[in-house]
């Protein structure tokens, strides 16, 4: 990611799921700001289908099938 001020982003599964820290103000405040959304998208562009979790391969697959035979 660039901006213009470099924020220290880092995201992981804790025992409540999702945790997050980020440098920016809005993160030093607890909230999941904008520089982690923007880290959790890059990760999630560059992981290989298989590891997602199988419901979401289920549901990709179903919106497949809905989509599918509309033209």
């Amino acid at each position: 990611m660039r901006g213009t001020v470099p924020y220290g982003v880092v995201l992981w599964l804790g025992d409540g799921g999702l945790d997050w820290t980020c440098s920016c103000p809005v993160g030093e405040a607890g909230d999941f700001c904008k520089h982690c959304v923007a880290l959790a998208c890059a990760v999630a562009e560059r992981e290989p289908p298989d590891a997602r979790t199988p419901r979401t391969r289920a549901t990709e697959a179903a919106s497949r099938r809905s989509t599918s035979g509309s033209t």
